[in-house]
């Protein structure tokens, strides 16, 4: 049974599949919605992951609570040993890791939620998931629950 009618917005998809718990009920059910990923590399694999769903816009920036560039803390990859440390990239700076010279950033393209929203004419949202490595409290403050409630 596919159900089209449901909608998902997804921040920090990275490339829709690794650590990503809605992976298969998007595949699944056919769910359109919106998904964002602001890292180059995870966009691009996004992309092909998803190239046959056509239920779904994916958007190459960052949500964040006003417009504009901003840096996006990272991993260097000559310190990643496992897929899952390239989704460990964040608006929040890694002040451990920059200690030990082990983070780069790469500048990002940020929009709010209204703007995206607006943007796609998006009307409701079934599922609202989240997973910004620690910078997912901001944006929760940044949503507005009276406009659309997931």
């Amino acid at each position: 049974m596919e159900t089209h009618d449901f909608f998902v917005l997804e921040i920090g998809a990275f490339d829709g599949v690794l650590s990503d718990p809605i992976y298969k009920w998007i595949k699944k059910y056919g769910w359109q919605g919106i998904l964002v990923e602001p890292q180059k590399e995870g966009f691009e694999r996004l992309k092909i992951n998803y190239r046959e769903n056509v239920n779904l816009r994916l958007e190459n920036e960052a949500i964040a609570e006003t417009t504009g560039q901003r840096p996006l803390y990272k991993v260097k990859d000559e310190y990643i040993e496992a897929d899952w440390q390239k989704r460990i990239a964040s608006l929040l700076p890694k002040p451990n890791l920059e200690k030990q010279n082990m983070v780069t950033t790469e500048m990002v393209q940020c929009i709010t939620f209204d703007a995206l929203l607006n943007r796609h004419k998006v009307k409701k949202i079934d599922l609202l998931q989240i997973d910004v490595e620690g910078y997912d409290y901001e944006l929760f403050k940044s949503f507005d629950f009276e406009r659309i409630k997931p």
